[in-house]
């Protein structure tokens, strides 16, 4: 179950894009998988804000939700795998007004190897997607699923 939509949260919607700057813009980035989500937070320069890791579930989901409220507006999430692992999450995220954006695999990859983290890791990977989600305007928007009656 996801947070529901407020007014408040709603009125939160309609913010600037994050590539576009501001003092206090956070980019977020988001490495599913079956069980995890690592998540890293970034501001406008592409520095660490914060970084940290949820269990891939409904209860999850909700702490993530928690999480994100309490970083800055604007803000951005980008989520590499939206329609496979992170389907549940991207559709969470998107139901609360949120803007959420598919970030490529092919585009971690290439940032990955930018970060100057050794290895291939969660947390790498969730920058990387931060990053990515901070320099790129293009990316695909998630949106909320309609639920339709049959």
């Amino acid at each position: 179950m996801c947070l529901k939509p407020n007014a408040r949260l709603s009125a939160r919607c309609a913010h600037p894009s994050v590539a576009r700057g501001g003092r206090d813009v956070v980019a977020i980035g988001v490495d599913t998988h079956k069980a995890n989500l690592a998540a890293c937070a970034i501001d406008e320069r592409g520095r660490l804000v914060a970084e940290r890791s949820f269990a891939n579930s409904g209860s999850g989901h909700r702490a993530f939700q928690h999480w994100l409220q309490a970083l800055p507006l604007p803000r951005r999430t980008g989520i590499e795998g939206s329609a496979s692992f992170g389907a549940g999450l991207s559709q969470c995220l998107a139901a609360a007004g949120e803007d959420v954006r598919e970030v490529p695999a092919v585009l971690t990859y290439r940032e990955r190897r930018r970060t100057g983290r050794p290895g291939k890791s969660d947390p790498a990977d969730a920058l990387a997607i931060a990053r990515i989600v901070l320099r790129e305007e293009g990316l695909p928007v998630i949106r909320a699923a309609l639920a339709t009656a049959i």
